[in-house]
C-alpha cells in the first residue's frame, strides 16, 4: 500500500509542470551553450564543496571503481525532495556494492546543512553555487539524474523522477532488482 501511494503520487508530480526549469537572474535560462552530453560520453570531471565534509573530486571517486549516481537537484523543487528520499533508499540498498550518490544543488552550502537536519540523508550533498558544474552537464530541469558507469561512461540520463534507476543500476552490477 506504501509503495502504491508513493508510485501513485510520484506519477501525478512527475505529469504536473512543477519539475523546476533552472532560471538564471529570475528570467528563463537560456540553453545550453555546451555539447548536450549522452549516453556513451565521459562524465566530465568536478569538484565540488560537501556539507561539513570538504571536497568531493568525481575523478577520485571514480579512480575507487564506484559507479555513480549524479542527481541534480534543488531545495525549492518539490519534485527534488520525492525524489531525494528515493535515493536515500537507492544508497542504503547499493552503496555496498560501489554505487556512489552525489547531489548536486545550486543551493549554498547553508542551506544544504539545514536540509541535512530535516532529512536524514546518508549521501553527499554538494553546492554548485554558480552553476558551473550545471552548466557543463547541459542541465535545464530538475530533477536530472545522470548514471555514471565505473569507467566514467555516462550510461543514462533521466530529467524528472527516474522511475527505472533501480533496473539500471542492476544491470551494471549484473544483479537482480527486487521488483521495486
Amino acid at each position: 500500500m506504501k509503495r502504491s501511494a508513493f508510485l501513485t503520487l510520484a506519477f501525478l508530480v512527475a505529469l504536473s509542470p512543477s519539475c523546476k526549469r533552472l532560471r538564471q537572474n529570475g528570467a528563463p535560462a537560456e540553453r545550453s551553450t555546451t555539447a548536450t552530453l549522452r549516453a556513451g560520453d565521459q562524465a566530465p570531471p568536478f569538484v565540488l564543496q560537501q556539507v561539513d565534509k570538504g571536497e568531493v573530486d568525481l575523478s577520485a571517486v571514480l579512480k575507487n571503481n564506484q559507479i555513480v549516481i549524479l542527481n541534480f537537484w534543488s531545495i525549492d523543487c518539490p519534485v527534488c525532495w520525492i525524489e531525494m528520499l528515493e535515493l536515500e533508499k537507492v544508497n542504503q540498498q547499493f552503496g555496498a556494492e560501489g554505487v556512489q550518490v552525489l547531489a548536486v544543488s545550486p543551493n549554498p552550502l547553508e542551506e544544504l546543512g539545514t536540509y541535512l537536519e530535516l532529512e536524514s540523508i546518508s549521501f553527499a550533498l554538494l553546492a554548485d553555487v554558480g552553476g558551473q558544474v550545471t552548466k557543463r552537464y547541459g542541465i535545464e530541469v530538475l530533477p536530472t539524474t545522470i548514471l555514471v558507469d565505473r569507467s566514467g561512461k555516462i550510461t543514462s540520463i533521466n530529467s524528472g523522477i527516474f522511475f527505472q534507476l533501480k533496473t539500471h543500476l542492476a544491470a551494471l552490477l549484473g544483479t537482480e532488482t527486487d521488483g521495486e
